[in-house]
């Protein structure tokens, strides 16, 4: 598995079960202090609930940049082979609307106030996919939150600083990710 949407010559560590709680927390502090921004993604083809609507309201003026029509972001990248099987109308509502927002300690306070789970980002909820840069387009976080997959962008020394700092966090090479632990 690769992580779509991510071009980087870091390894990739891949998120191994639920975060949240105090690791959440713990991750979360961790990133605004070495994130720049962060992101999250709208669906087109997909209403909002008023809940993701006042989430998106409340936090607007850390908002950078706004890129409408997007089919490829980190974590997921939707295929034109899909335009080709099922038609260009398909497709085209299958696009989403990216948000880059600054990474601040008082959009960061607001998130941990109304989330407790790196994973609680999903439609129709809150918008989804959370991601954090380093810098614009320098993924650090990204998550795929429907299908839980959560993965840091890091070199070993800085992932073994993660590990140290946000205890309950595990982080697991890719061929490591999909196994289930043994049973013997």
């Amino acid at each position: 598995m690769t992580l779509a949407g991510v071009k980087t010559d870091l390894p990739v560590w891949f998120i191994k079960g639920e975060v949240r709680g105090e690791t959440y927390r713990n991750l979360m502090r961790y990133i605004c202090r070495h994130c720049k921004y962060f992101s999250m993604v709208t669906r087109d083809a997909i209403t909002l609930e008023e809940n993701a609507r006042k989430f998106m309201s409340t936090i607007s003026p850390h908002l950078k940049e706004t890129r409408e029509k997007q089919y490829e972001w980190p974590g997921t990248r939707i295929s034109r082979e899909y335009e080709q099987l099922l038609g260009k109308d398909w497709f085209e509502v299958q696009g989403a609307t990216l948000r880059i927002y600054d990474c601040s300690n008082e959009a960061l306070e607001y998130i941990l106030r109304v989330t407790d789970s790196l994973f609680q980002f999903v439609h129709p909820d809150y918008p989804e996919d959370f991601t954090c840069y380093r810098d614009v387009d320098d993924p650090f976080l990204v998550t795929v939150s429907h299908e839980e997959i959560g993965a840091i962008i890091a070199g070993d020394k800085e992932r073994k600083q993660i590990e140290q700092i946000v205890p309950g966090l595990k982080l697991v090479e890719e061929k490591g990710f999909r196994e289930e632990p043994n049973d013997n």
